[in-house]
């Protein structure tokens, strides 16, 4: 980003709309603790190398942690 990285840019997303979710991408997964990512209220992490196959696990994952009641399945197209 050219002005700013993620965890700068997650920092004031959650500052201003804290109940965004946010999910961030990176291609420097083993620089990113755990423990950065909740410190900046990032809900989860996805390597730029596993995007295709773990982007929309991940979606799915926290859009449904916030819901009390169990999703309904998805149905095939």
């Amino acid at each position: 980003m050219p002005r700013m990285n993620g965890i700068e840019a997650t920092r004031i997303i959650r500052q201003e709309t804290p109940q965004t979710d946010v999910i961030i991408i990176t291609q420097n997964l083993s620089e990113m603790p755990r423990a950065q990512l909740d410190e900046i209220g990032a809900k989860a992490f996805v390597s730029k190398t596993k995007l295709v196959e773990d982007l929309l696990p991940t979606i799915l994952a926290v859009s449904n942690a916030g819901r009390r009641s169990s999703p309904r399945p998805l149905q095939p197209i």
